[in-house]
């Protein structure tokens, strides 16, 4: 398939979109999108007409300023919800999908700077928890969910000012592990399912972090955007669950988000990244892992923050989201067409990005005639803690003692709680 995507008029939401999630939440069968606008108290939901567009935006207040959001069935009742943290407050706020595209808000406590959220079922009981990045505190809290709107809690000490998570398992067939970005130690921490804590140098404020499996070998891989020295990192599964050393790729500029998905259907996962400023940039797996040979970069009205990728047309390709720093959000319609329909390649040689999207645009076009594409030219063991499991508490105290329940103000967790010291 030849990769191209089509920039839709941008979708205003004004002052500082950050997080974003994508959720069936009205159940028509077409993917909507939430966003979590930082700095004004509120969470905005867009239901997509199903072509591209989306309805106005309908905003819902969360306490403080909301800056990252997962989305998850927390109730268990089959409609997609929400979970937004705010950096400012400490709190996790969860909105509960009525079914129809209408929430309510419940929220709890989780410590001192939550920066990051996913949500994933940790301990096997079938029930959507949630895991927080806490930056100031240099910790993970993973909140542990009995669908009843009841929560426990518990920390794991990570590597400095941790700002960006993920959740994959990584050891093929397990449980979900958790992966997080430390942007203040350039490392990655990993929490295993059964409480080990693993520590993997990457490059310079790691700010962005992804799992998939590159180079279709059946394990999970990881992949790291590295703000401070414009690079990627790309750690290898060894096929047993632990990871390879990083392999560093040089980018043009400085990376400041960054998503995994299968943009041409062809198995393999492609990179999309934010790079430097008003631009987003589509690499291509070469099929093992490579992505330094084909790349498209498409300008934007401002620099991404956060970027995802959803069928937001219902025609079976993954389109391009990102919320952008000048207000907006942006929507890179997925256009790509198969060879078939764009020509045939003969002979020897290549094709580059350039080719590819110029031969896409000539078909997009509705030109008569088809394109002529023929012949162009260190692991390190850092502490155990509790397996994922599990809410026992190592400190003083009882693990009961963080039951709560939202929608009163929870004191962040002591230090007695904390799971190491």
């Amino acid at each position: 398939m030849c990769l191209f995507f089509q920039v839709e008029t941008p979708v205003h939401v004004g002052a500082h979109p950050y997080g974003i999630a994508t959720a069936d939440f009205n159940g028509d069968g077409v993917t909507d999108v939430a966003v979590a606008v930082y700095g004004t108290s509120r969470v905005d939901v867009m239901t997509s007409n199903g072509s591209g567009g989306f309805s106005a935006q309908t905003n819902y207040y969360v306490p403080g300023s909301p800056n990252e959001l997962a989305a998850g069935d927390f109730n268990g009742d089959g409609n997609a919800d929400l979970a937004a943290v705010s950096t400012t407050t400490g709190r996790v706020s969860i909105l509960t999908n009525d079914g129809s595209g209408g929430f309510t808000q419940q929220w709890f406590a989780v410590g001192g700077g939550p920066d990051a959220i996913v949500a994933g079922d940790f301990n096997g009981d079938g029930k959507t928890d949630l895991a927080v990045a806490n930056s100031t505190t240099n910790r993970v809290t993973i909140v542990q969910n009995d669908g009843n709107n009841t929560y426990s809690k518990y920390q794991v000490r990570v590597g400095a000012a941790p700002d960006a998570i993920t959740a994959a398992a990584l050891t093929p067939g397990g449980p979900l592990d958790l992966v997080v970005a430390n942007g203040g130690s350039n490392s990655i921490s990993v929490i295993r399912n059964n409480g080990t804590v693993e520590t993997y140098t990457v490059g310079v404020n790691p700010t962005a972090i992804a799992t998939a499996d590159m180079n279709n070998d059946g394990s999970q891989d990881v992949i790291v955007a590295n703000h401070g020295d414009n690079s990627l990192s790309v750690l290898m599964n060894n096929g047993a669950g632990g990871l390879l050393t990083a392999q560093n790729i040089a980018l043009s500029g400085s990376p400041s988000a960054l998503a995994v998905a299968d943009l041409s259907g062809n198995g393999l996962p492609d990179l999309i990244v934010g790079i430097g400023q008003n631009s987003i940039s589509v690499f291509t797996n070469g099929g093992n892992g490579n992505f330094t040979s084909a790349q498209q970069t498409y300008a934007l009205p401002g620099t991404p923050v956060s970027i995802t990728t959803a069928d937001v047309n219902a025609d079976g390709k993954l389109d391009i989201l990102a919320t952008l720093s000048d207000g907006s959000v942006a929507v890179l319609v997925n256009r790509s067409l198969g060879l078939a329909e764009v020509g045939t390649i003969e002979g020897a040689g290549s094709i580059s990005a350039a080719d590819t999207s110029a031969a896409v645009q000539s078909a997009l076009a509705g030109s008569t005639t088809s394109p002529d594409l023929t012949a162009i030219g260190g692991v390190t063991l850092t502490s155990a803690v509790p397996s994922l499991g599990s809410a026992s508490d190592l400190g003083a105290g009882s693990a009961s003692a963080l039951v709560e329940t939202p929608g009163t103000d929870l004191p962040v967790l002591p230090s007695s709680h904390h799971l190491t010291s």
